[in-house]
């Protein structure tokens, strides 16, 4: 029946699924259980040794939600930077992608620094059963899986920031270049 709780589910599962359903299940004490899963999880304790457990499921869930927003947001802002470097324009393209790398890395570093705000906030649990139970109930609702997707965008968004900066520097390098070359031949 805890299976079913956690599962979501109205009949009995079949033994392999109660099984993987129960594994991600902690005790502290003979007479207390946490059992976690996508849909639901559970909590069979006094009220006050519940309470930890379900902040603890609480903050997961806020994080899980965090980092899919993070991870919306980084998808739709790097598609509006592939399409630009797709684009083809004059000498102007380079300041435009100047000011939006500029934009990039800024909203870059502002995840980067939510996100360890986020990290930072559960590295206090000094309780080593808590913490066991946070890492358990976050890779259970996938807050690791949506991490590893934001923190890969974040690698990816930095990386074309350098080349945006790169592209825009040439050009403005052959725009120099150009400049002198052209006040040697009026000198001339």
């Amino acid at each position: 029946q805890i299976a079913q709780i956690v599962r979501g589910e109205s009949i009995p599962l079949g033994d392999a699924e109660r099984n993987e359903a129960l594994q991600s299940s902690l005790s502290y004490y003979p007479s207390d259980l946490l059992v976690v899963g996508w849909v639901a999880a559970l909590v069979y304790d006094t009220p006050e040794g519940a309470a930890p457990a379900i902040q603890l499921l609480e903050y997961a869930n806020s994080q899980l939600l965090e980092d899919r927003h993070y991870d919306d947001l980084l998808t739709r802002v790097l598609a509006e930077v592939y399409k630009m470097l797709e684009h083809k324009g004059g000498l102007l393209r380079h300041w435009r992608m100047a000011r939006r790398a500029e934009s990039l890395n800024t909203m870059r570093l502002d995840v980067t620094e939510l996100t360890e705000r986020t990290d930072n906030a559960i590295k206090f649990l000094s309780d080593m059963f808590y913490a066991r139970a946070y890492r358990m109930a976050a890779g259970k609702v996938g807050v690791t899986d949506y991490r590893n997707l934001v923190e890969k965008k974040l690698r990816i968004a930095g990386d074309l920031y350098e080349t945006m900066v790169n592209d825009f520097h040439q050009a403005r390098a052959f725009i120099l270049e150009a400049m002198v070359v052209a006040i040697l031949v009026i000198e001339l």
